[in-house]
């Protein structure tokens, strides 16, 4: 089938081709993939494209805006005037920064725009839905504990596990506010 890349290429052809209105057996042949293999694209991206990149409000810094903070930032720019360069705020920088660059203090645009959208996905997974975290708080909730309790005593219970801990404000959200779907 060849390697990752030359894959990755006929799948967006793939997605390019059904924008275009064409069926996913005849893209599937037009990429030179089995029909199957069209499906599995089709179901694991739920039927939206995964190639496509949705707009995203002006809340939310560019890629643009990241190359040109990596821009400045090489001319030796701080955070205050990258931030008026752009009209945004310097703790919006100054998080960007904090947020994306790496531990020698290097800002890489691409891989902060990577990060970023990872981060934006949705739907997130819950941390209720670990079964093994779900039966610990239940325990806990059959004793009358409070969402505090229960956090705290996770915490303590299980010191080294970062993914037994959740906090008070998922255990009421799991309580009283209605779940997905």
């Amino acid at each position: 089938m060849g390697s990752r890349l030359e894959q990755r290429a006929r799948e967006a052809r793939f997605w390019e081709l059904l924008g275009q209105g064409m069926s996913r057996p005849t893209a599937c042949d037009a990429v030179g993939v089995h029909p199957r293999q069209g499906y599995r694209w089709f179901k694991a991206a739920r039927g939206k494209n995964p190639f496509e990149r949705a707009p995203r409000s002006g809340r939310f810094l560019s890629e643009e805006e990241r190359l040109r903070i990596a821009d400045l930032r090489l001319t030796g720019a701080g955070v205050r005037r990258i931030a008026a360069e752009l009209g945004r705020a310097p703790s919006t920088i100054s998080r960007e920064l904090a947020r994306n660059s790496s531990r020698n203090g290097d800002y890489r645009p691409y891989a902060a725009e990577k990060r970023c959208r990872v981060r934006a996905r949705r739907p997130k997974p819950r941390k209720l839905d670990r079964v093994e975290l779900a039966l610990q708080v239940e325990l806990r909730l059959v004793r009358n504990w409070s969402p505090e309790q229960i956090r705290d005593d996770l915490i303590r219970s299980f010191p080294n596990r970062p993914e037994m801990h959740v906090s008070h404000e998922t255990i009421y959200q799991s309580l009283f506010v209605q779940g997905r779907g």
